[in-house]
């Protein structure tokens, strides 16, 4: 998501030329790499912008657009409903891309894949949901097709340089 604050005269990705941005990580796919691909997709060029940072983290970006400190930033939607209440607003939404992944060696044998897979669907416990991360209610089967859109954002990627 790309926010901005909820006072802030910006309506589109198109008003962030001249503007301040605030990225996360320089290595985040959220907070880096699909903001950098929304910006471009957009039309807007990093040389548009007034001026772009890498600011380490996705709560470092929300609180440094609500300071003011940058006009609007890219965070995932997680920050972004935990700062929504403090003054953010939504710009931009990217288009749904499938999170984390857990993958098998393909030395395992087919039967413990399986098992593991089955396992993990099947996981109600939240205890050891919220160990793996706070926000996690719970696994879903995923396909190669689920991974087409991060793909081709990041195909589409020109890496950047902190400055």
């Amino acid at each position: 998501i790309i926010i901005t604050r909820i006072d802030s005269p910006l309506h589109t990705v198109r008003d962030l030329a001249g503007k301040k941005f605030a990225f996360g990580d320089i290595n985040s796919t959220m907070s880096h790499i699909v903001p950098h691909y929304m910006l471009m997709d957009a039309g807007v060029e990093l040389q548009d912008l007034d001026k772009y940072s890498f600011l380490g983290s996705h709560n470092n970006v929300a609180l440094a657009v609500l300071g003011g400190y940058y006009d609007a930033g890219g965070v995932k939607e997680a920050i972004y409903y935990q700062y929504r209440e403090r003054g953010l607003k939504v710009l931009a939404k990217s288009p749904p891309i499938a999170e984390h992944l857990f993958v098998a060696s393909d030395a395992l044998p087919d039967n413990l894949v399986q098992s593991l897979r089955k396992a993990l669907i099947e996981l109600r416990d939240k205890r050891v949901l919220t160990a793996i991360k706070k926000t996690v209610t719970g696994f879903a089967p995923a396909t190669d097709a689920d991974y087409a859109i991060l793909r081709n954002i990041i195909r589409q990627h020109e890496p950047l340089q902190e400055e």
